[in-house]
């Protein structure tokens, strides 16, 4: 597969910058991208989620875009969707119990 492409390590240092407009246009890069690598992906998704938090509107809602088009992508390579679809599923069993648990215990 070899070393990420400068473009995505640009891309993930620029999403996570202070400057808003640089995390925007950051987020908007990736929904240009033609493709994007396995290693890539998993490198993108964790650094877009966090993005999807930001106070400004226009990096959470273009960073929203973007994580939605790499997950799009993750069906490209079927070791990584079933990654991704077990933590998932795992974080939504543990979620429910967690609930569940508070629930009893008030």
């Amino acid at each position: 597969m070899g070393p990420m492409r400068p473009q995505i390590t640009r891309i993930i240092r620029d999403l996570q910058d202070k400057d808003e407009d640089i995390a925007t246009y950051a987020a908007m890069n990736v929904l240009r991208l033609k493709e994007i690598r396995e290693d890539e992906i998993s490198a993108l998704i964790p650094v877009l989620r966090q993005s999807t938090t930001h106070v400004n509107i226009a990096v959470r809602f273009f960073a929203k875009k973007a994580l939605n088009e790499v997950k799009l992508q993750i069906r490209k390579f079927p070791k990584l969707a079933a990654t991704f679809d077990q933590l998932r599923d795992e974080t939504r069993s543990a979620s429910w119990q967690d609930l569940l648990t508070e629930i009893r215990s008030a």
